[in-house]
């Protein structure tokens, strides 16, 4: 039985439960509707401290011309090139799902649907987790070398866009065409990174140039699901997670990928294991159905 009728991941990731350096849960993902917004979790993912003001959640500007530039109104304009590459490892390219799928009612989630997408994978890699293959340097948009690392952890960094050194650092895609970076093997882009506060930014940097977070944020095709929309996915409703959580089907369009076209949502799972424990129960290429602006996923805009 669901304990509540909106439930909101509460953002246990952006403080490390299950992120960086952590081997578990901290707290429950769903809390009664009049504990969630309160809890040192949420306050923390949406740039809060506790009876604090909200902070801004602005990326710092990356010095190349592929960070996603602002408008007029204070919203990043979609840039094609804000994640690099696929999705899951070791899976090139999600099959295509029949737009002929029987589509969910319209308005059945109080929201538009859309139909039924393919739907993927990606995940945030650890240096530390990574260690194989000879040293690779990591260059900004301005070839400014910002780290060395490991190559095996290099060639996962190019698929999935973000990920956290030794340091504790994050690190996040900032360019692609850098005469001065190594080819990635499986994308034969050659890519620029920046380095990021991991206090502001856990889990790297999205397509808006804010923070994504872990089993809450998508990467899309814009020309399909809109930037910054609310999307419902009724088939991640009541999903049961790692440690109990259970997750309400509720996420935000805030992330794009190379391979992300036309009808397609890429799940960002946070860890590895997450990823593999999502691959479990919804694999990948099953499809999932997307609605727009459901009642029940208001709170994400809050």
């Amino acid at each position: 039985m669901r304990a509540v009728q909106l439930g909101w991941l509460v953002g246990v990731w952006a403080l490390g439960a299950c992120g960086p350096g952590a081997s578990g849960w901290a707290e429950p993902l769903i809390a009664p509707e009049d504990e969630w917004r309160n809890t040192p979790a949420f306050l923390a993912a949406r740039g809060r401290a506790p009876g604090g003001a909200e902070a801004s959640s602005e990326a710092p500007r990356a010095q190349g011309d592929d960070v996603a530039p602002e408008s007029s109104s204070g919203v990043a304009e979609p840039d094609e090139s804000m994640r690099p590459g696929e999705v899951t490892e070791g899976v090139e390219r999600a099959p295509e799902v029949s737009r002929d799928a029987a589509p969910l009612p319209s308005g059945a989630a109080g929201g538009r649907a859309l139909g039924r997408f393919k739907n993927t994978y990606y995940d945030f890699p650890h240096q530390a987790a990574l260690p194989g293959g000879g040293a690779v340097p990591l260059h900004d948009a301005s070839c400014r070398e910002v780290a060395e690392v490991p190559g095996e952890f290099y060639q996962r960094l190019c698929v999935q866009g973000s990920g956290l050194l030794s340091s504790g650092e994050t690190v996040s895609f900032a360019k692609r065409g850098c005469a001065c970076a190594t080819r990635c093997e499986k994308t034969g882009q050659q890519l620029c990174f920046d380095k990021l506060d991991a206090a502001r930014f856990p889990w790297g940097r999205g397509a808006l140039g804010k923070p994504i977070n872990a089993l809450r944020s998508l990467a899309v095709d814009p020309s399909e699901v809109p930037l910054g929309s609310l999307v419902y996915l009724p088939e991640f409703d009541g999903l049961t997670l790692p440690g109990g959580a259970v997750h309400d089907g509720c996420f935000v369009a805030e992330d794009r990928g190379l391979w992300v076209k036309g009808r397609h949502v890429d799940v960002f799972a946070g860890t590895e294991s997450m990823r593999l424990a999502l691959e479990r129960q919804i694999p990948t290429g099953r499809g999932v159905h997307v609605v727009l602006g459901a009642d029940r996923c208001r709170a994400a805009a809050k």
